[in-house]
């Protein structure tokens, strides 16, 4: 489906690019979440779709992973490690740049 017309890519300027199961695995864990918790903070998703999505079975929302992260940051966690995942835009004024 990645030649799906309406689909944006995820590696276009400007724009995040895709959270790997790994990825989000490791955050959820850094931050001490349970699976249930973080599902919540992806914006009410369903325990068994954020489960897939650490699975690898399904390909996590760009806009849940960019909740996710938001979220995350929220509660403490620095954003310097979810640059990735963040809009260009928010992340040039979530994480000050050093010259």
């Amino acid at each position: 489906m990645t030649n799906h017309p309406g689909r944006k890519p995820g590696s276009a300027d400007g724009w995040p690019i895709r959270m790997t199961p790994e990825q989000l695995r490791d955050i959820r864990s850094r931050c001490g979440l349970t699976q249930s918790q973080a599902a919540e903070l992806c914006g009410g998703a369903a325990l068994r779709t954020f489960q897939q999505w650490e699975a690898g079975d399904r390909a996590m929302p760009m806009s849940a992973s960019g909740l996710l992260c938001c979220a995350v940051i929220l509660l403490g966690m620095p954003p310097e490690p979810l640059a990735p995942w963040l809009p260009k835009p928010i992340a040039a004024k979530l994480i000050p740049q050093t010259e």
